[in-house]
């Protein structure tokens, strides 16, 4: 038969081991603030987009040219982009979005995106939206749940 000590003693232990790995847990997880900002086609017809990389804001982080490489390789890390043209002296990306489809404009672990373009031109068929610096650019994309943005066009 166990003694009434015995028993004590194993209950308190397993419940130290569970609060040790708990704590852990808690400890390693990340809480940091994580977004996501997208622009969106839900119009029937491709959409175009032209982008100015803020080579200021960029030359602050990295240099120019991280900036060239970074246009031609936005397609691929952005997700349905299509290339079309990189000036990589002017610094400026010009993609193609299809209808019904979503590209990655910026994400990162901050409250709110950062982007590093402060130029946007959104092209279709009928009308351009023009925005020409970071704050027209911020305040374009909305929040729609949590931590995604996105800028939509219909």
């Amino acid at each position: 038969m166990v003694s009434k000590n015995r028993l004590l003693f194993v209950i308190k232990q397993i419940i130290i081991k569970r609060f040790y790995v708990l704590f852990f847990i808690v400890l390693f997880t990340s809480c940091d603030p994580y977004h996501e900002a997208y622009l969106c086609n839900e119009s029937q017809k491709d959409i175009e987009i032209l982008i100015k990389i803020d080579e200021q804001h960029v030359i602050d982080i990295h240099n120019k040219n991280y900036s060239a490489r970074f246009l031609k390789e936005f397609s691929k890390e952005a997700g349905n982009l299509e290339e079309v043209e990189i000036d990589t002296v002017s610094l400026i990306g010009h993609y193609k979005i299809k209808t019904d489809k979503c590209a990655l404009m910026d994400e990162g672990i901050t409250i709110s995106p950062e982007y590093i373009f402060n130029y946007l031109a959104v092209i279709t068929i009928s009308d351009t939206l023009i925005l020409s610096n970071r704050k027209e650019i911020e305040n374009a994309f909305k929040r729609i749940k949590g931590s995604r943005y996105e800028l939509t066009v219909k």
